[in-house]
Parts: structure tokens; C-alpha cells; sequence
């Protein structure tokens, strides 16, 4: 009861609220998987890297079939500078759902824009680039009008407590088919021997 009256809290933006009833969802329950993801993601949004971090791995330790959970440990992973750390989660989440396309776009910025060279894998980081742009092809890229619910990590299909970002606004190329053709560019001109492209 806590953790739905959380979700419908959080939908009319009342987070505060959202979050005493997420942690009271935990408190009766420590291993509520959702309770976990919910308050994380909440925490992320507040800015509160390390206590959203320790949430998604209760969330994760509950229940390991959180792949979007997987993604925004990662994500938040990455925020903190433990890069090595958030690629490590980024492929177990891809892993465990190869057609994320959050995680595929969040993976392929870390690998190709890193400033870690260590960390930085441009031909790799094009290839889970141009993947999520064809899992965008013929949904909702580029195709005025097309619902911001086309793809599989949807707002529509997902629980409050795995969302992320709204997919797009309805009349614009999604947020997640604009961000990936923009990861593979960006990728692409961080390899060896790259030419920049020019325009007429």
C-alpha cells in the first residue's frame, strides 16, 4: 500500500511525500525490490548520488532482474567518477537486456566521451551507439506525431520505479533516438583517423 500510494504521490509531483512512503514500503518490508528502485530514482533526481547508490544496490540485492536499475547504478556510478565501476554494471544490464536503449545510449556515451582514455572504447562506443538507433528505426525517429511510448523502456509499459527521462515530447524525434544517432557521432569522432565532416 505504501509503496502504490508512493508511485501516485510521485505522479502528481509530490516527491517529498513519494519518498517518506517509499522508505515506509522498505521499513515494513527491507527486501521490496520496487520500494528500493523507486526511492533511488527519486534520490537521483534530488541530486543524492550516494544514498540513490546504495537504494539501487538494495534494489538489485532483492532482485537482480532490475535491468534499468543496473543502468542507473551506472548512470549514477558514473557521476561520482567511478567509471570503471559503472561499466562493469552498464554491461551486466545489457547483459541482461540487450535491448535497453537507455542503457545502450548511457554505455555508448561513458565508452566514447570519457576523458579517462582508460576507460574510452570509440569502436565499441559506436557499436552500442548505432544499436540503439536501429531499435529506434521505424518507431519513433524522425516521425512527427509518433508516440513518445514506441519504445520498450517507455513510460507507458514501465512502472513509476524503473522510469527514467520521458521518451520525447510527441512532435520531436525521442529524446533516446535523438541522444544515440548524437552518441554515434560523437564516438565516431574520437577514432583514430576519423575525418570531420564537412558541409556544402
Amino acid at each position: 500500500a505504501h509503496y502504490n500510494e508512493g508511485v501516485t504521490l510521485e505522479a502528481l509531483g509530490r516527491e517529498v511525500e513519494a519518498k517518506t512512503k517509499y522508505a515506509e514500503a522498505i521499513r515494513l518490508d527491507p527486501s521490496y525490490a520496487l520500494a528500493h528502485n523507486a526511492l533511488a530514482n527519486a534520490l537521483y533526481r534530488s541530486r543524492r548520488l550516494d544514498e540513490a547508490i546504495v537504494e539501487y544496490r538494495a534494489a538489485l540485492g532483492s532482485d537482480g532482474r532490475l535491468p534499468l536499475a543496473r543502468c542507473s547504478l551506472a548512470r549514477a556510478l558514473t557521476e561520482i567518477h567511478e567509471p570503471q565501476q559503472a561499466a562493469a554494471e552498464y554491461r551486466s544490464a545489457i547483459a541482461a537486456a540487450p535491448d535497453s536503449i537507455p542503457c545502450l545510449i548511457n554505455f555508448s556515451w561513458l565508452l566514447g566521451a570519457h576523458r579517462d582514455a582508460s576507460i574510452r572504447r570509440p569502436a565499441e562506443a559506436v557499436q552500442l551507439a548505432e544499436r540503439a538507433a536501429a531499435l529506434t528505426v521505424g518507431r519513433n525517429c524522425g516521425r512527427k506525431g509518433a508516440g513518445r511510448h514506441s519504445h520498450p523502456d517507455s513510460r507507458a509499459a514501465t512502472p513509476a520505479a524503473l522510469r527514467g527521462p520521458p521518451a520525447g515530447d510527441g512532435n520531436r524525434p525521442s529524446f533516446a533516438c535523438r541522444r544515440s544517432f548524437a552518441a554515434s557521432r560523437a564516438a565516431r569522432a574520437l577514432q583514430p583517423g576519423h575525418v570531420p565532416e564537412t558541409r556544402s
